[in-house]
């Protein structure tokens, strides 16, 4: 109840939030934008499935040296001498196939990620390979059988049994630093929706690998220990899906390569594994973007309302370069022959057009503006009731445009007077 009662209060704010950002154009055809992503974080939580490349494992230790080759694994737990038990199908939280990543997007379209994917690798018993080395640990039992595995092997043909070898990264744990690339499929689908976004996310990522290795090898004790053994890279590529600008789920396929050198396998640390392999990785993420740090000067001011200098948006000066010097409560006469000249309702039209067609934050934002302070400038021109308020607002409205767009775009001017809404003929 409580997660539902935030979740409610966190869409509630979002939503008084871009009603206060927003003017309601309502006749604009506006394509579907979701919330600017620069400068904003992300966390997501996942779950994943993962395959593994046939590998070579070589096991090195006090009176054993050999190798198996061409190796087969999956992700799917297997039974111990200590009871540990067998699972399939999804993985859950419980048997440690996470997927938690932390990032910033540094533009709209990139952000750096760092990321903790923990898989599952399982050596298959039972299995028949390849062998080369020597071993010479004695006649041992297992299970309720006798084994010996002592001699020589040039290259032979080998059954894996569980006497031989029991051998898993129960976690295998690959911590990253990565960057993706985000691109919008709004517009390509013709999605035009502010609270819905598909997006593709491709990146590549690259740290090192800290196995939770369990191994039985012989008649060596079992081990069940982490280690930093080793490396890894791979490249992403998933769809997000984005839900009230700030929610989403993504799934993800992922490419990779993985080599361990240093893998612990029996109490004796002298005593050590290596392998390489390649692994591909499907998962499905839940996460949340959410703003920590003000990236973007937001159009806050209220057209109503009179300027403040403690605002917190940026003021036009002479040592603000690009945008022109505005004294306090500057104007510039426009007479009614200016008036005259200025295409009612047209310009309007025009203005809200090009803000609904405008794809990136800064055309959005300049158009709005446009569009507002002609729509006032228009009714400046007919005449109203209070023409002295009316004159507040254009100004007010001027100097939210320089302040927040700057003085690079179109130019607009301040006015002295309105026309007073004409009388009423008897």
């Amino acid at each position: 109840m409580r997660s539902l009662l935030l979740l409610a209060l966190l869409l509630l704010s979002q939503f008084m939030v871009s009603q206060e950002l927003m003017t309601d154009y309502s006749s604009i055809d506006r394509k579907g934008q979701t919330a600017n992503k620069k400068g904003q974080f992300f966390f997501s939580w996942g779950w994943n499935r993962d395959a593994y490349s046939k590998s070579n494992i070589t096991f090195t230790g006090n009176d054993f040296n050999f190798t198996l080759y061409n190796s087969k694994a999956d992700d799917k737990r297997q039974v111990f001498a200590d009871g540990f038990k067998e699972s399939g199908g999804l993985s859950l939280p419980a048997s440690n196939q996470l997927n938690i990543k932390l990032g910033y997007f540094i533009s709209d379209h990139f952000n750096i990620v760092l990321g903790f994917d923990t898989m599952k690798y399982v050596l298959i018993n039972g299995q028949d390979g390849k062998i080369s080395g020597e071993i010479a640990t004695g006649a041992f039992s297992f299970e309720g059988g006798d084994y010996n595995y002592d001699g020589g092997y040039p290259y032979n043909d080998i059954n894996y049994s569980r006497a031989l070898v029991l051998f898993e990264h129960d976690g295998l744990n690959y911590y990253f630093v990565g960057v993706n690339r985000f691109d919008s499929l709004n517009e390509l689908l013709n999605i035009r929706s502010d609270n819905f976004e598909i997006g593709l996310e491709e990146g590549i990522d690259a740290g090192i690998v800290v196995p939770k290795t369990r191994s039985k090898i012989l008649n060596n004790a079992e081990i069940y220990d982490s280690n930093n053994s080793g490396f890894g890279f791979a490249a992403n590529l998933g769809l997000n899906f984005t839900f009230f600008k700030y929610f989403f789920l993504k799934p993800q396929f992922k490419i990779g390569k993985i080599n361990l050198n240093n893998l612990k396998i029996t109490p004796d640390p002298t005593e050590k594994a290596s392998q390489k392999f390649n692994f591909t990785q499907s998962s499905l993420s839940i996460g949340a973007r959410f703003n920590l740090l003000d990236s973007h000067a937001k159009d806050t001011r209220n057209p109503y309302e009179p300027a403040k200098d403690d605002s917190g948006l940026k003021r036009a000066t002479v040592d603000n370069p690009g945008q022109p010097p505005l004294a306090e409560n500057d104007s510039i006469p426009i007479d009614d022959s200016v008036l005259e000249t200025i295409k009612c309702p047209y310009v309007v039209a025009m203005y809200k057009e090009k803000f609904g067609a405008a794809t990136d934050e800064t055309g959005q934002k300049k158009y709005r503006w446009l569009a507002l302070y002609y729509d006032y400038l228009c009714q400046c021109k007919e005449g109203v009731d209070n023409p002295d308020e009316l004159v507040k607002v254009i100004n007010n409205i001027v100097d939210s445009y320089y302040e927040n767009v700057g003085g690079d775009h179109e130019k607009i001017s301040k006015i002295s007077k309105c026309r007073p809404k004409p009388a009423e003929k008897k």
